[in-house]
């Protein structure tokens, strides 16, 4: 699992890169945006943005989130993103610093 706090808005704030959405989250968590924007159940957003919305919302409250058969509908690189750091998250702290440092979105 996550090492703290900080790996976990990281990994958040990366995930949400992936759609151009990183500046919704700080190194402190999410924005007031992205609170309202989960509270709408993500809002205007649609396809890969909003699963990855909810994913992020999942991994930082360890509640909810998309279902691996919604999720297999990402766009590739988003799957293998979402994948990978399942397998990452699986394994240790260490993994995930790995996992971070490979994004091609920081």
């Amino acid at each position: 699992m996550f090492r703290d706090e900080s790996q976990k808005a990281a990994v958040c704030r990366v995930l949400l890169g992936q759609v151009g959405l990183g500046e919704l989250f700080t190194a402190e968590g999410p924005t007031e945006e992205l609170e309202k924007i989960w509270s709408e159940g993500g809002g205007d957003h649609e396809g890969d943005a909003r699963l990855l919305i909810g994913t992020a919302q999942a991994l930082w409250t360890g509640e909810g989130g998309p279902k691996v058969d919604e999720l297999r509908n990402l766009a590739p690189d988003n799957l293998v993103a979402v994948g990978s750091l399942m397998r990452c998250i699986s394994d240790s702290p260490e993994m995930i610093d790995s996992w971070l440092r490979g994004s091609p979105v920081q």
